[in-house]
Order: C-alpha cells, then structure tokens, then sequence
C-alpha cells in the first residue's frame, strides 16, 4: 500500500527509510500509467513494472552491480527492456 504523502505514512506508521523511498518514488511513477509489483515464487521481486514503457524499476537505498544483474535477469524474463 501506499499514500500520497511520507509524512502521513509515518503518521500512521513507523516505517523503513526503505519503504519510504519506494513510496516516494511510486507516488513519482504514478503519473506515467499502471504500475505494477512482479514476484516470483522464489521471493525474487521487481518493485515497480510499467508494461507501456517496457520498464522494470528496482527500489534501493544503496544498490550494488548484482542487483542490477538480477534485475536485468528478471526484466528480461518478463519482457521488459528497459531496467
């Protein structure tokens, strides 16, 4: 779930500087069409998916090579080209 705005999320709910961040960045994302969340059964997860931009979105405070590797893996799988 995610609101509009971080302050009321932390109004209501103390929450991750993680999970503030990907709400800063859906509520960004919003205005470009449907945003969709892929997981796979593994656990392995894309954060956002714009199928009309052929976009897949990992959210990170600090992102390191492999997760752009695994993102590349699995946006590809899905077929998303752009990562």
């Amino acid at each position: 779930m995610f609101l509009c705005d971080n302050g009321f999320l932390n109004l209501f709910s103390k929450v991750s500087e993680g999970s503030q961040l990907e709400n800063t960045v859906y509520n960004n994302l919003r205005k470009y069409g449907n945003i969709h969340y892929y997981q796979k059964h593994t656990s392995v997860e894309i954060d956002f998916v714009l199928p009309e931009h052929s976009l897949a979105l990992e959210v990170k405070n600090t992102g390191l090579h492999h997760d752009l590797r695994k993102l590349e893996k699995l946006s590809a799988s899905i077929g998303m080209s752009n990562f």
